[in-house]
């Protein structure tokens, strides 16, 4: 790369829609992505450990870059990261002792059945062209001819007897797991969790079925160590739910928003916008009037937009058509964001990532900084 210009937009190439990226770029995209958690980490070690620490606890990755490396924009990444990487300027280096694994080591043949399945899974994971689906169905025919009770493959099954897996299956966690979540049987989920302690989204689910059984103090315990594992949207989206059930407003607020950053870029926008939906429930339901924008308080809010650190490459046509809801919190950043009206999922993901980089001034009523939900169309961002 050395004496060569560079022209990378590393806030929205790099930090942005990096999920996007082709086959053909991968290379580049890895090879840059490394090249910039090794700036921060030789630069500002810290900072970037805090930065770590949010994205642990479920942080979106804007919010939690913007709250760790605060008034860093794209024009200052960018000057030091040509520095970084066109001058003779080397990386740092850490040596890390490595002790050499002294456990047991086991071999264990993995059936046809769960060969067909996994690769199922991917296809159904990594879907969206028509090839892929033809393929998941190719897999899971041939996952259903070595095991029709495989467990897997009858989670990934329109048609499908789920008693077939507890029956022969009852040794395997996930045989449990669809069985409650198609029957919410409590039972089932105990089961599963007797057989997966440390799985995130077992534990997510007995959190909830504990709840409706009336023990909030187990449920939150298996809430919080489940997003301790996993602080994946399923997970926080759980913890938010027993939050609630238990009266704690605030938290399950903030827990439901971090869910609704913590679903991929590249989702079905029906996802984030069911979570919003959820958000205004909790709201309506637990709230004390500390949230503006929703039916427990409405109040005349003029938002006053500070920066967004990623480009928006929307014509000013389209953003009229566009609508984004999403959440200022009490510090000026955003969550939550719901992208209606986009092409595709792509454009939906870039969106979402473009208006979660973005940072208001607080919203101030009665003299305190306040939580404010809006819906605004997307040409708003450009004034």
């Amino acid at each position: 790369m050395r004496g060569k210009p560079m022209d990378v937009n590393w806030s929205l190439e790099i930090m942005g829609m990096g999920s996007a990226v082709t086959v053909d770029n991968g290379y580049e995209f890895e090879t840059l992505s490394w090249a910039l958690v090794h700036w921060l980490v030789d630069t500002e070690p810290k900072k970037f450990q805090a930065f770590l620490a949010r994205l642990a606890r479920g942080d979106g990755m804007w919010t939690a870059f913007s709250g760790a490396f605060p008034g860093m924009g794209e024009t200052q990444i960018a000057k030091a990261m040509e520095r970084y990487l066109l001058h003779a300027n080397p990386m740092g280096k850490t040596a890390f002792p490595v002790k050499a694994w002294s456990g047991p080591e086991v071999l264990r043949k993995m059936p046809p059945a769960e060969v067909h399945a996994l690769r199922a899974q991917l296809f159904d994971v990594f879907g969206g062209r028509p090839d892929r689906e033809e393929k998941l169905h190719e897999a899971l025919a041939l996952a259903r001819l070595a095991d029709p009770a495989h467990p897997l493959m009858l989670a990934l099954s329109r048609s499908r007897d789920l008693a077939l897996a507890t029956e022969r299956h009852p040794e395997d966690w996930r045989s449990w797991v669809i069985w409650y979540d198609e029957n919410k049987d409590v039972a089932a989920i105990r089961k599963a969790a007797e057989l997966a302690p440390n799985n995130a989204g077992v534990l997510a689910r007995l959190a909830v079925a504990e709840q409706e059984e009336g023990q909030s103090a187990k449920a939150l315990e298996l809430a919080k160590r489940a997003v301790s594992i996993s602080p994946g949207p399923f997970e926080l989206h759980s913890l938010a739910t027993v939050y609630e059930k238990n009266g704690r407003c605030a938290d399950a607020i903030v827990h439901e928003e971090r869910a609704a950053e913590a679903l991929p870029d590249r989702v079905d926008p029906r996802l984030p916008a069911l979570l919003r939906a959820r958000l205004g429930e909790i709201t309506a339901r637990c709230g004390k009037g500390d949230l503006i924008g929703t039916s427990v308080q409405t109040m005349e809010a003029e938002p006053v937009l500070r920066t967004c650190r990623q480009p928006l490459y929307v014509s000013p046509s389209s953003a009229k058509s566009i609508s984004v809801e999403f959440t200022i919190r009490e510090d000026g950043t955003v969550a939550a964001v719901a992208i209606q009206g986009a092409r595709d999922n792509k454009e939906s993901g870039m969106l979402r990532q473009f208006v979660e980089s973005c940072s208001f001034e607080p919203v101030i009523v009665d003299g305190q900084p306040r939580r404010v939900q809006l819906n605004l169309t997307l040409d708003a961002f450009l004034h």
